[in-house]
C-alpha cells in the first residue's frame, strides 16, 4: 500500500522541482495550488511571485527544492522578508537570517545579524520599504552586494572601497549619491573607524547627507576625497571650502602651498581627518620662514612641521640640531623665497638633498654617491657641476662632524674653499674647520690656504698648520683672517725651522703670543716668575728636536706642559722638608722624556724629584735650558742628590725687612761667616716671593742674607740675596708684602759682625 504522502505530493513536488532547475516558475506560471499540493503551509497568493523569483533564482536547483522541508523554507523565509517590508509593527522586528536569504538563492551572505555587519545592514535596509522593492531575489540580491559593499569600504582602503557605486546606494534606499559625489563618500567610508555607525540606513543616509551638505562634515568629506586622489586645485578645493571645514589661515596667498601639501604622497584621507589644521600651520611656517634671508628666524623648524605638509624623510621627532638634516634643511629654507618653497615637491627636493649630503658627510664612497649636482642646486648651493662634483664628496667624506655642513652657508663654504670660488667664503670654511677641530689634508689642502692669500702651506707643513686648527687654543674666531692665518703659518714654519736636532742655534727663539698662536698654551709657574722659565725651557727643547717630534701641536703641548712641570716643582720644600698643604704632582719619567732628557734614570726618579724640590725657586734660571736640566738629572743620577748651583750675581735682591727672628739671624750670620765674597753686587732688586711658601717659613738653604747688626731697635735691618751655596738648613721666614719695599740700588752695603 502506497503512503498517503507519496500520493498527495509527489507530483506537486515534482513540478516545482522543475521549475527550480529549469528557472522558469515565473514565465510557466507555477501556481499557488502547487505550493499548497506539495504539503507546504503558509503560502499567500499575494507573494506567489516572490515565491517564483526564489525558485527562478540561480543558486535554488532542482535538488534544493525537491521536498517538502525545502519548499517550506523557501516559503517561509520570503514570508519573513516581506513582513519586514511592510513595515512590521510587531515587538521585536523580526530578523531575517544569513540561512533564510541562502534558502531564497540570495549570496554572498553568512553570519549573524549583529551591528556592524553586512547582514544588519541588509536587514535593516528592507524595514518598510514595501514588498515591491524586495519581492524579487533580483532586488534582494543587490542589496546583499551593496551591503556588502559599503561594509567593505567602511575603514577599508582605496581597493576595498573601488566596488562600491552609486547604484549600491540606491539598491539599499540611500539617496543623493552620484557618479560626481560618490568619490567623495568613498573617501569618508575609508576614513570611518566603526562600522556601526553606517549599518543602518539611517546611519549610512545621515553619512552622505553630511557630505553633500554645507555643513564642516561635508567640507571635510571633500577635502579628504581630495587628499586620498591627490587631486586638489584651487577649484575642487577653494579657500572657502577650508574655512567651511573650520580650517584657519588658508587664502589665495598660500592656497597653492596648501592644496600641494593635500595632493602630497604621504598626506591621505587619514592625514586630512585628523590633522588639516596642523598642515596648514606647519605650511604657514615655512612660508614664514622663507623670506630670502638667512639666519633671520626665531623658531627653527621641526621635523613634525615638515611631516604634517607631507615631506618624507625627515623624522617628525627631529628637532634642528647642528649635526642634522633638518639643521640644513631648516637653514636652506630660511635662505629661500618663499617661491622656491610654495609646493611639498620643492620641499622634498630640498629634504633628500640634505639626507644625502648628511649621508655623504662623513660616509663612505657608496654613500657620497647619492650626491648629486641637483640635489645642491635643490639647496641653494652654487659652483657645483658634473666636473667637480666628484671632488665636492670626497671632502665630505672626509669630514669629521657633520656640523661642519650644517647650513647652506657651511656647505657653501665647503664648496668655494674646494673648487676655488669666492675667496671670503673658502676662508669661512677654515674657520669652521678651526671651529669643529677637524681640519684635515683634504678638507683643508694647501690650495685652499693659496686661495684665501695665504702663503707658505705646502705638502711638507700642512699636517702642522691643520694641527694648529685642531687645538683648543686656536678657535674658529682665531682663524678668520688671512692676516691671523698667515701668522699661524709664519710662526709653525719657524717652529719647524728651529727643530733641527741641534741645541742653541736658534737665533730667536718664540715669544708666548707666538705660541699662543699656533695653539700651545704656556702656562705660568707662579705669579712672581711669570712663564719665562716655562718659555725658555720650551724653547730650548723645540731647538735640540727634529722636526718629526714637533710637528703636531698635540707634541708641542706636550713639552710646554712637561716643562711647566718641572719649573712649577722645582723649591716646593718648605720648614723641615715637609711638602706644602698642595703641592705639584712629582715629575713624571714621561715628564723628562718628553723633555728630551736622555740616561738611564728610570729608577732615579726619586731622587731627580727630592732634588729639584730642595733647589731654590729663584734658581729656576739655572734649569730652563734642556742640557741644563740634563747635567741636573746626570748629576743627580750619578751622586744621589743635587748639585751645587751658583746663585746668578745679576739675580741678586735686596729687601726692606721691619722685624727678623734672633734664631734667624744667628743662623744668617753663620753663613755669612763662610761665605765666599758674599756682597759684591752693586745694583739689586727687589726679592720675588714665592707662593707656595708665602706666610710661613722655607728653607733658605740658598739664600744669604745680609744684616746691619746695629741694635735692632729703630734701625732698619737689609736683606741682600747672595750667590753661596751651602749643606747646612738656615731657616728663615717669609714677611707679608706689606713689609717688604724695593730699595732700589743698595751701595756698599754695611759689614755684617761676625
Amino acid at each position: 500500500m502506497t503512503s498517503p504522502l507519496t500520493i498527495d505530493h509527489a507530483p506537486a513536488l515534482a513540478a516545482i522541482r522543475a521549475a527550480a532547475q529549469r528557472n522558469n516558475a515565473t514565465k510557466s506560471g507555477l501556481p499557488l495550488e502547487t505550493y499548497t499540493a506539495a504539503g507546504v503551509t503558509g503560502a499567500q497568493s499575494a507573494f506567489l511571485s516572490a515565491y517564483n523569483s526564489a525558485l527562478d533564482s540561480a543558486a535554488v536547483t532542482g535538488a534544493r527544492a525537491d521536498t517538502t522541508a525545502e519548499v517550506q523554507a523557501i516559503v517561509d523565509a520570503y514570508n519573513t522578508i516581506l513582513k519586514v517590508t511592510d513595515g512590521y509593527s510587531g515587538v521585536p522586528i523580526p530578523v531575517v537570517s544569513a540561512a533564510q536569504y541562502v534558502a531564497i538563492g540570495v549570496t554572498g551572505v553568512s553570519g549573524p545579524a549583529v551591528n556592524g555587519t553586512a547582514l544588519h545592514l541588509l536587514d535593516d535596509s528592507l524595514l518598510g520599504v514595501g514588498r515591491q522593492a524586495a519581492d524579487t531575489v533580483a532586488e534582494l540580491q543587490a542589496r546583499a552586494h551593496a551591503a556588502n559593499h559599503v561594509m567593505a569600504a567602511t575603514g577599508g582602503n582605496v581597493f576595498q572601497s573601488a566596488n562600491l557605486s552609486a547604484q549600491d546606494f540606491a539598491a539599499l534606499g540611500v539617496t543623493g549619491v552620484t557618479a560626481a559625489n560618490l568619490r567623495s563618500i568613498r573617501t569618508v567610508l575609508r576614513a570611518v573607524s566603526n562600522d556601526s555607525e553606517v549599518d543602518t540606513r539611517y546611519g549610512l543616509q545621515s553619512m552622505v547627507n553630511a557630505v553633500l551638505g554645507t555643513s564642516a562634515e561635508s567640507a571635510k568629506a571633500v577635502i579628504l576625497a581630495e587628499a586620498e586622489f591627490n587631486s586638489a586645485n584651487a577649484t575642487t578645493l577653494s579657500a572657502k571650502v577650508y574655512a567651511t571645514a573650520g580650517v584657519a589661515g588658508v587664502d589665495s596667498s598660500n592656497l597653492a602651498s596648501i592644496n600641494s601639501a593635500i595632493n602630497s604622497q604621504a598626506f591621505d584621507a587619514s592625514s586630512a581627518l585628523h590633522g588639516l589644521q596642523p598642515m596648514v600651520d606647519a605650511y604657514n611656517a615655512i612660508l614664514r620662514s622663507a623670506d630670502g634671508t638667512a639666519g633671520n628666524t626665531s623658531m627653527a623648524l621641526t621635523g613634525a612641521q615638515f611631516s604634517a605638509v607631507g615631506v618624507t624623510g625627515i623624522s617628525n621627532t627631529a628637532t634642528a640640531a647642528g649635526s642634522s638634516a633638518l639643521h640644513l634643511l631648516d637653514s636652506v629654507v630660511d635662505a629661500s623665497s618663499r617661491a622656491k618653497v610654495d609646493t611639498v615637491p620643492e620641499l622634498q627636493a630640498m629634504a633628500n638633498a640634505a639626507n644625502h649630503v648628511m649621508a655623504a658627510a662623513g660616509g663612505s664612497a657608496t654613500e657620497a654617491a647619492t650626491l648629486s649636482v641637483i640635489d645642491m642646486a635643490a639647496l641653494g648651493v652654487t659652483g657645483v657641476t658634473g666636473a667637480n662634483i666628484a671632488a665636492v664628496r670626497t671632502v665630505l667624506q672626509a669630514i669629521s662632524h657633520d656640523s661642519d655642513v650644517g647650513s647652506q652657508n657651511d656647505l657653501q663654504h665647503l664648496v668655494d674653499a674646494t673648487v676655488g670660488g669666492d675667496s671670503n667664503s673658502a676662508l669661512a670654511w677654515i674657520s669652521t674647520e678651526a671651529l669643529h677641530n677637524s681640519a684635515n689634508s683634504t678638507t683643508l689642502s694647501a690650495s685652499v690656504y693659496s686661495h684665501v692669500g695665504v702663503h707658505g702651506v705646502d705638502s711638507s707643513n700642512l699636517t702642522s698648520i691643520n694641527s694648529v686648527l685642531n687645538s683648543s687654543g686656536v678657535t674658529g674666531l682665531l682663524a678668520d683672517t688671512p692676516q691671523e692665518l698667515q701668522q699661524i703659518v709664519d710662526t709653525y714654519s719657524a717652529i719647524l725651522q728651529s727643530a733641527d736636532g741641534v741645541s742653541d742655534n736658534t737665533a730667536t727663539p718664540l715669544t708666548a703670543a707666538q705660541w699662543a698662536a699656533v695653539g700651545v698654551d704656556v702656562k705660568i709657574v707662579v705669579a712672581q716668575f711669570g712663564l719665562e722659565h716655562n718659555l725658555h725651557l720650551l724653547n730650548s727643547v723645540v731647538d735640540a728636536s727634529a722636526k718629526a717630534q714637533v710637528d703636531t701641536v698635540p707634541e708641542l703641548q706636550a713639552i710646554a706642559d712637561a716643562a711647566h712641570h718641572v719649573m712649577s716643582w722645582i723649591g716646593t720644600l718648605n720648614v723641615g722638608g715637609v711638602p706644602p698643604t698642595s703641592p705639584p704632582v712629582p715629575l713624571t719619567i714621561q715628564d723628562l722624556q718628553t723633555l728630551g732628557i736622555t740616561g738611564s734614570y728610570v729608577d732615579q726618579m726619586a731622587a731627580i724629584n727630592t732634588a729639584l724640590q730642595h733647589t731654590g725657586g729663584v734658581l729656576r734660571t739655572a734649569l730652563d735650558t734642556q742640557s741644563e736640566l740634563q747635567s741636573f738629572v746626570d748629576y743627580t743620577v750619578a751622586n744621589g742628590h743635587g748639585p751645587a748651583i751658583p746663585y746668578p750675581l745679576d739675580d741678586q735682591k735686596v729687601q726692606v725687612v721691619t722685624a727678623v727672628d734672633p734664631v734667624v739671624l744667628t743662623g744668617i750670620q753663620h753663613i755669612v761667616s763662610t761665605a765666599v765674597d758674599p756682597v759684591v753686587a752693586t745694583a739689586i732688586e727687589a726679592v720675588p716671593v714665592d707662593p707656595f711658601f708665602t706666610g710661613s717659613c722655607i728653607d733658605l738653604r740658598f739664600t744669604v742674607c745680609l744684616f746691619n747688626t746695629v741694635a735692632q731697635t729703630n734701625v732698619t735691618p737689609l736683606e741682600v740675596g747672595v750667590a753661596t751655596e751651602t749643606t747646612t738648613p738656615v731657616w728663615g721666614c717669609i714677611f707679608p708684602p706689606a713689609q717688604v719695599t724695593d730699595i732700589g740700588t743698595l751701595v756698599n752695603p754695611p759689614v755684617l759682625a761676625a
